[in-house]
């Protein structure tokens, strides 16, 4: 190929061998699905300065009973914060999310375009009720002065 020929602009038979190539390397290595929201996250956590809190305890079994009803359970943990969640599936495609915190005063739940906040009562309890499923993540905020915010990693409800 002469260096006039590799100037020239891409025709159909160019554009044919790219799109042929395109289809080879997404079969031999597809982008991860879970991609967007992990560089989403990483965004995240840069912008607030925030501490990965790390998954401590999840059962390898959820509960599943005739009636429409799925619970499991997870703990989080980090330098200030301890949360364990509750995810009880209410109906197809909607669970509610009760926990108990310790470290924190506000619990951020974001999930695809939507975000709820609430307070954490005296107890360290919180409740989410109605979150739709897919990957979620929380945020956990103390109003002191000083801590960073924590953030879970990414669950699926």
């Amino acid at each position: 190929m002469s260096p006039n020929e590799a100037q020239q602009p891409l025709d159909a038979e160019d554009q044919r061998i790219l799109d042929a190539l395109r289809g080879d390397i997404l079969l031999a290595d597809p982008v991860p699905p879970d991609l967007a929201e992990r560089c989403r996250i990483a965004v995240t956590l840069q912008a607030l300065d925030a501490e990965l809190a790390h998954l401590a305890d999840a059962p390898d079994l959820a509960i599943r009973s005739t009636e429409y009803e799925r619970v499991t359970t997870l703990t989080f943990t980090a330098e200030d914060v301890t949360a364990m969640i509750e995810i009880d599936e209410l109906e197809p495609g909607i669970a509610r999310i009760r926990g108990w915190s310790t470290g924190t005063d506000i619990v951020e739940l974001r999930e695809r375009s939507r975000r709820q906040e609430v307070a954490v009562d005296s107890h360290g309890r919180f409740t989410f009720d109605r979150v739709e499923r897919g990957l979620v993540h929380l945020i956990f905020r103390s109003e002191e002065g000083g801590q960073r915010p924590v953030i879970s990693p990414v669950i699926e409800i």
